[in-house]
């Protein structure tokens, strides 16, 4: 009777594993699924890829940045993206990513897109770890070429500003609204020296009726005693325009320009 009872229980015990097996990958599917789904519809160009920098999946964002189908990606070194002189470089800072603890949370790289045109793109990389050690990277890739467009355009404006401001023959500053000296040209730094950046209360001017020269209040036009003393006393008149977007203020910044009296 007792070797009779023996194959039952077995088959019973093999039952109950066979539905907690069956859970667990019904559990798994559905996580999956979800990763899928959000894997999918991220805005964000996604890569996975192993140590060794070969592309184990990526994202239709990543297929839209890029302009590669999945097929010439996948299973080949992420550098593909890159141009051909840059992708030694490339591998080089991917290895460095990889195994650095302290890696930057973000990086810039200029890639190149199926078509052969060039973008500039912001990284962040994260891990799958297992058992302590990372064995798989996440990517995670958007396109900031119209930003770094943007910036070079605005260094080019504010210097070739600056150069003009320089061959002026009135001083001109602009300062922001807690006085702070953003701009000056070489007239103006003849009187108000070496100050950027400066907070010195004495040396900003803060628009009104006048403006503050050694701690007191000036009127439009009258006899500046600077710092130094009688030295730099001499007829000035100082005229402050306030830049508005809008109707408001632009950024908080003020422009002055000073004029010797004819």
């Amino acid at each position: 009777m007792s070797h009779g009872a023996e194959p039952g229980r077995i088959d019973a015990e093999r039952m109950v594993e066979a539905a907690e097996r069956a859970r667990t990958e019904a559990a798994l599917r559905e996580s999956e699924a979800r990763f899928r789904a959000v894997w999918e519809a991220t805005s964000e160009a996604l890569a996975l890829s192993d140590p060794e920098g070969i592309v184990l999946d990526i994202n239709p964002a990543y297929e839209a940045l890029y302009g590669f189908a999945p097929e010439a990606v996948i299973g080949q070194r992420f550098s593909v993206i890159f141009p051909a002189e840059a992708r030694a470089w490339a591998e080089a800072q991917y290895q460095a990513v990889f195994t650095d603890a302290d890696a930057p949370p973000s990086y810039d790289a200029r890639v190149q897109r199926a078509d052969g045109s060039a973008r500039i793109v912001e990284a962040r990389a994260d891990f799958v770890v297992q058992d302590g050690q990372r064995v798989a990277m996440v990517s995670a890739i958007r396109d900031v070429t119209a930003r770094h467009v943007a910036e070079t355009a605005l260094r080019q404006s504010e210097a070739r500003l600056q150069a003009l401001l320089e061959q002026l023959p009135v001083g001109v500053g602009l300062a922001d609204t807690d006085g702070q000296w953003l701009l000056t040209n070489a007239v103006l730094r003849q009187f108000v020296g070496p100050v950027l950046p400066s907070r010195d209360p004495e040396r900003i001017p803060r628009g009104g009726r006048g403006m503050p020269t050694a701690g007191r209040w000036l009127p439009q036009t009258g006899r500046a005693r600077g710092r130094s003393g009688a030295r730099s006393c001499q007829e000035w008149s100082f005229s402050s325009r306030t830049m508005r977007t809008g109707g408001g203020f632009a950024s908080g910044r003020r422009p002055f320009v000073m004029r010797r009296d004819s």
